[in-house]
């Protein structure tokens, strides 16, 4: 199920018809129907406008994430920065980005963070990545034992050089279908890759995979940004 959290009805509907055929479309208009969709529905995806007073707060993102973790929420605004973006995914978001009037855009959207990828604007996946790897080195994240990250070092050497190709463009953002290119192989060779990327590494998915990657070899300011459904 997709729920669909917004206080506007041309909005809802905007994305009714952007999502049609998907999946069960549920939506509410105020934070306190949205909560409890999360707690009973349990949707798999949430669209949420953060450009009212309803859900247009950090607070309030902050409270819906927490709600039902296993949701994933993609926020959309008029007003797209990289320190809110930031923010979103540091509480928790799996998407930001803008609103629009393209129903491909949003379809795109749901189907890249259902697919459990990140999907935000291109401008922004460098300087997100960059962020998560100062806030790990500054030990404010600590996710990670200091033993644990030196046994995941050791486990990415041990990747194969195609493996290493592929944890290499996952940390510049690189989504499969752009990895299937550069590399002239197929997305499902892709995803298989990913797969006994994560096995051997531990982990659970490429937000991680490519934290760890960029804080051993961060990212360039001067290359090219590439993201899961970047703009």
């Amino acid at each position: 199920m997709i729920l669909l959290a917004s206080p506007s009805k041309i909005l809802c509907q905007r994305w009714r018809e952007a999502l049609a055929g998907i999946s069960p479309i549920h939506q509410n208009t105020d934070k306190r129907t949205v909560l409890h969709s999360l707690r009973e529905l349990k949707p798999r995806i949430l669209l949420l406008d953060f450009d009212n007073t309803q859900f247009g707060t950090l607070r309030s993102l902050r409270q819906i994430i927490q709600t039902n973790p296993s949701t994933r929420v993609i926020v959309f605004t008029k007003k797209v920065t990289p320190k809110d973006a930031i923010t979103a995914m540091k509480l928790g978001a799996k998407g930001y980005g803008p609103m629009s009037r393209n129903r491909n855009f949003v379809r795109k959207a749901v189907h890249i963070v259902s697919a459990g990828e990140i999907w935000i604007r291109r401008q922004l996946a460098a300087v997100l990545i960059e962020e998560l790897v100062n806030l790990h080195r500054g030990g404010t994240r600590p996710d990670w034992r200091s033993q644990e990250r030196r046994l995941f070092h050791q486990r990415l050497d041990q990747l194969s050089t195609r493996e290493g190709e592929v944890a290499a463009l996952i940390a510049t953002g690189e989504h499969n279908k752009g990895i299937s290119s550069q590399l002239g192989i197929s997305e499902k060779t892709v995803k298989a890759h990913l797969t006994t990327i994560f096995k051997k590494l531990g982990i659970s998915g490429r937000t991680q995979l490519a934290l760890f990657v960029s804080e051993r070899r961060p990212p360039q300011k001067d290359s090219p940004s590439r993201y899961p459904a970047s703009l």
